[in-house]
Formats: C-alpha cells, structure tokens, sequence
C-alpha cells in the first residue's frame, strides 16, 4: 500500500520483483492449496477467525487503542487522502536511522539552504539575474555585485556539468561565509548551446577561507546527482522540502571527523 502512495522518502531496502505480479500469484497459489486441504479444513480455519474476531471485539478493541490509529493511518494510505507531509518526514527519520547517515557539515548546509522551483523557461542571463537580486542581501552583497562575480565564473569556463545539472560556484570577498542555494527547472534553464535544458542548479557562494570546504560540497554534490534515481527523483518530487529530502538522503560519503568535531 505504501509502495503504491508514491512517497518520495519510502526507499525499502529491498523491492519484490516482478510487482504486483509475484503478490497475485501467490494469493492464487495459496487459494488453491487451501481448497486442495478439504473442507474440514477451510471449516476449522474459519470458526478459529470467527473467534479470534470475537475475542477482539470483546476485549482487544478496548485494550489496544493505539492499534486504531495505525489502522486509520494505513486506510488513510489506501485512499491517497494522508497529508504526506508528517509521513514524509517519519520515513525520513526511518531512512536516517536505518542507514546510519551522519549529520555532517554538509548535511547541516543542505537543512539550512533554499530550495526553489522555477516555474518558466529561462537562459543562462535571466537565471543568474533572477540568483543576483533573490540571494545578494543573505551575502551583503549588492545585486550588481552578485551577478558581476556570476558572470566572471562564467567567462573561465562552463558551471553547466551535464545536460541536467549546472553547479555555479564563486569565490567572494569576507570570512567563514560560505551558502548554498538550489533551484529546480521544470521547464529547463538554456545555460548553453550544448546544455539547454538544465534542470538542477546548486549555487555555491563562499569566502576564500572556506576553500576546502567549498571543494567538500562540490564532491557531495557530484555523488547526489550521479545516483543513478537521480534525475527521476528530482523531476518527480511534489514540494521543495522533497527535492531537500533527496541531498539529505543521498547516498554519499559522509565526513565522520567532521561530525565527530561538532559534538566535542
């Protein structure tokens, strides 16, 4: 029933092949086989059902409360009518546990970064324009000042990496300044002749102090987007706290040490 919600954070360890087909053959395996037992059988089955009902009614419906709730929350799946949020967020903390993920310095940039949907087709100019007057006044800076550091990048050589993904990624002025900003494309960002269709950009803007770390989320970033679901969850993701959910759950290589820094 979950798998067929769609939930971008369900991500089972291991999917039954061959869904739903394996499931409907093994309800008409298992119905053949109790009608191979007999009647008295099917009989005995039913009259031991018939009582385990009762007893439930009788005393494990006033016991139990807390069997309601997981009852109205799996009807709830069934009819597509749950507000996916709350689930969304307890299958996170699932997958979290589940997969031991870190909670390095990374993971903590993407919590606090601003993810964004564009909802128009865009080029390259109107993109950084639109990144130059939404972004300046989190760094200080001036609109003007933004775009010219943008556009500078540029000149050196291509941000756009792949077809689907462009990472910009400028060095400014200051100390322990270092933010990351996401945008989604539905529609695609013309970045360049050979790129022009971009889907996913990650901005990263950082003072020169912050180099080494600057090269850290550089390479999380490339191991989030060469998932191979990559693209197919990026497109398919229904908020941007989904599209937040996917780098947070990535998996990548984590900074142990890091981590390790933070609690002491």
């Amino acid at each position: 029933m979950i798998r067929e919600s769609q939930l971008q954070n369900y991500q089972p360890t291991f999917k039954v092949p061959f869904y739903p087909y394996v499931q409907i053959f093994s309800i008409l395996l298992f119905s053949f086989l109790i009608f191979k037992v007999g009647v008295a059988a099917v009989e005995s089955l039913a009259l031991i059902i018939a009582v385990s009902l009762l007893i439930y009614l009788l005393y494990g419906r006033k016991k139990y409360q807390s069997e309601y709730a997981l009852i109205y929350l799996i009807e709830r799946i069934v009819n597509r009518k749950i507000s996916s949020a709350n689930l969304e967020t307890e299958l996170k903390e699932i997958l979290q546990k589940r997969d031991n993920i870190v909670t390095d310095r990374f993971h903590h940039l993407v919590e606090d970064s601003t993810f964004i949907d564009l909802e128009r087709p865009m080029n390259r100019k109107d993109l950084f324009q639109l990144m130059a007057k939404q972004f300046s006044g989190d760094l200080g800076l001036k609109p003007v000042e933004l775009l010219n550091y943008l556009e500078e990048r540029e000149k050196e050589s291509s941000t756009a990496l792949t077809p689907f993904l462009a990472v910009p990624h400028i060095i400014i002025e200051g100390n322990h300044v270092f933010k990351m900003f996401v945008m989604r494309a539905r529609k695609g960002v013309r970045y360049s002749d050979p790129y022009d269709s971009v889907k996913a950009v990650f901005v990263l803007i950082g003072s020169k102090d912050e180099r080494q770390f600057h090269l850290q989320a550089l390479s999380a970033i490339a191991q989030i987007t060469w998932n191979k679901n990559f693209e197919k969850q990026w497109l398919q993701a229904k908020s941007t706290q989904n599209l937040k959910d996917i780098c947070l759950l990535s998996q990548r290589k984590r900074d142990h040490l890091h981590e390790k820094k933070d609690v002491n």
